[in-house]
């Protein structure tokens, strides 16, 4: 018979008995030592996994790619890299877990060397990398990339204008569109320079309307032979911009006379143009204020037929007569005074009046000799 204070205990080939005082039974520091157990597995779970394993994976994305070698392929080959096709890459590296997880990608290296290069054109460079130390790459995307190599030059090429959207009224015109420069300097790769023909300064009125001269400031853009713009980040312009001056003319029909000098009665004269007006293009403000063209001034020895070239016509400073405008014949013809009769002559004779001296009787009379003579019978 066991005591009051014996209690069982599982020993694992049999069951101890103990019991407490009292004589209960009591199984408290077997689930203690369950627990500690657990306790301490879990434990070595986390060190293995997060401390020591090697075999823990991360992925390190938007490490630059940088380029070396830049200045030696410039000394060597007067050539610049002008084109990459990947600036950034993506490394996969294994490591201890705490290792990994203290790296960001600020710690990565990638590069390309084209130091080594001694032709133009485009060529695949392998993409090198330096990592931190106790981590091993596994991958790294991309593998290489594709660069454009050539040589830097620079070339001379004309400026040309191009005007767009706009309105104009029927009796203006464009006469001519002047950039402040005639040619730019540009500069870049050879082969790219190859199709780059003029820059174009293009005037973009927006659909305005246009009603005299004006100046306009544009931008360069390298066009080839058909017109078609060139774009590369690589192109550079001595100027990116030039001031237009875009020059707009009237066309009007002006009326044509003549002059008399002084002292020239007009009435006596009887003047025949060939043309009553002719027709001028200029300064939109100078033919608006031009109202009437001299041909020519009229005296008294003037020739009774000649004739005015348009060359010869006196205009206002950027005016001139319109392309084939013809030459205008004037005709001058002196009225003749017509011919004066005796009677006429007596008729225009004033008549001479001799007032007689009033009678002082009679004050309201007055009375008057006339010579009979005088009187035409």
């Amino acid at each position: 018979m066991k005591n009051e204070n014996e209690y069982d205990i599982d020993t694992g080939s049999g069951t101890e008995e103990v019991r407490s005082e009292g004589g209960r039974r009591g199984k408290s520091p077997m689930i203690l030592a369950r627990i500690l157990s657990v306790a301490v597995a879990v434990f070595i779970w986390i060190y293995v996994v997060n401390i020591s394993s090697d075999s823990y994976e991360k992925t390190f994305t938007l490490i630059p790619i940088r380029i070396e070698g830049e200045q030696a392929l410039a000394a060597s080959s007067q050539m610049s890299v002008y084109d990459q096709s990947e600036t950034v890459v993506s490394v996969t590296v294994s490591g201890k877990r705490s290792d990994i997880n203290a790296l960001d990608s600020s710690q990565f290296k990638a590069w390309i060397d084209v130091s080594n290069l001694d032709e133009g054109g485009r060529h695949n460079l392998p993409v090198k990398l330096s990592l931190p130390d106790n981590v091993s790459a596994i991958s790294h995307t991309p593998s290489e990339v594709s660069i454009l190599a050539d040589a830097k030059v620079s070339k001379t090429v004309p400026v040309n204008v191009k005007l767009l959207s706009y309105s104009i009224n029927d009796n203006l015109s464009i006469s001519g569109m002047t950039p402040s420069l005639e040619s730019v300097s540009v500069t870049g790769p050879a082969a790219t320079l190859d199709r780059i023909a003029a820059v174009e300064a293009e005037v973009d009125l927006a659909s305005g309307w246009i009603t005299s001269s004006f100046l306009h400031n544009a931008r360069l853009q390298p066009v080839d032979e058909t017109g078609a713009q060139v774009n590369s980040e690589y192109i550079s312009l001595s100027h990116d911009s030039v001031d237009v001056s875009v020059r707009v003319v009237m066309t009007a029909r002006i009326p044509v006379d003549v002059s008399f000098l002084s002292g020239i009665d007009p009435s006596e004269y009887e003047v025949t143009l060939s043309s009553s007006y002719i027709e001028v293009s200029g300064d939109v403000f100078a033919v608006s204020e031009l109202k009437v063209i001299t041909l020519a001034t009229i005296g008294a020895s003037t020739p009774a037929e000649f004739t005015v070239s348009a060359s010869s016509l006196v205009l206002p400073l950027g005016v001139t007569a319109a392309q084939g405008t013809p030459d205008i014949t004037v005709k001058v013809k002196k009225i003749p005074k017509p011919e004066t009769t005796a009677e006429e002559t007596t008729a225009q004779t004033p008549v001479e009046t001799t007032a007689a001296v009033p009678d002082e009787t009679t004050a309201s009379e007055t009375w008057y000799a006339i010579e009979t003579s005088s009187i035409a019978p």
